[in-house]
């Protein structure tokens, strides 16, 4: 997984994937029958890792900052690793699992709504409207959606989560 998720494997053979995975490539062939399905267990298994952040924000036995920190580093540590080359690929070679990618996206960009309504329903949050700090995330993770504006600002998608939601919960928190 690291290696696809760097961008080392994509063009690479299925014989040099098989010598990463440390396994000879007849044995990788019993349970890949070609790179495309390599690459979607990688996938699905990297999205199912980082969906578990929508379950933190919802954890009642941990106080609600803590649910939002459990969340934030569960994404950040996650993506850690997935770079800005391979995002490209994915989206421009393969954009028929890019929208696992956008599933992953509707379902952060409703995670984060519900949490914030909450919030502010048990008065955990600022009075702030719920609604625009839903929309302010919406608009984010869709910038995400283009990894060209992350080569171009030479930024990970890790350090770029990471910083927003850093800045952004400075403010909503009540002291």
């Amino acid at each position: 997984m690291p290696a696809f998720m760097r961008g080392d494997l994509h063009d690479q053979t299925m014989q040099i994937i098989a010598r990463k995975a440390g396994v000879s490539k007849a044995t990788f062939y019993k349970h890949y029958a070609s790179k495309e399905a390599v690459l979607l267990d990688v996938l699905d298994l990297k999205i199912s890792q980082i969906a578990v952040f929508a379950r933190q924000l919802f954890d009642g036995q941990v106080s609600f900052t803590q649910r939002y920190d459990n969340a934030l580093q569960t994404v950040t540590s996650e993506l850690a690793g997935i770079s800005n080359d391979f995002l490209m690929y994915l989206k421009t070679r393969h954009p028929e699992l890019w929208l696992k990618i956008d599933d992953l996206i509707r379902l952060g960009i409703q995670s984060m709504g519900d949490f914030y309504r909450s919030g502010v329903k048990e008065n955990i949050l600022e009075d702030i409207d719920a609604e625009a700090l839903a929309m302010m995330d919406h608009i984010f993770i869709n910038a995400l959606n283009n990894p060209q504006i992350l080569i171009e600002n030479n930024i990970s998608i890790e350090t770029f989560i990471e910083q927003y939601f850093l800045v952004k919960s400075k403010g909503i928190f009540k002291r």
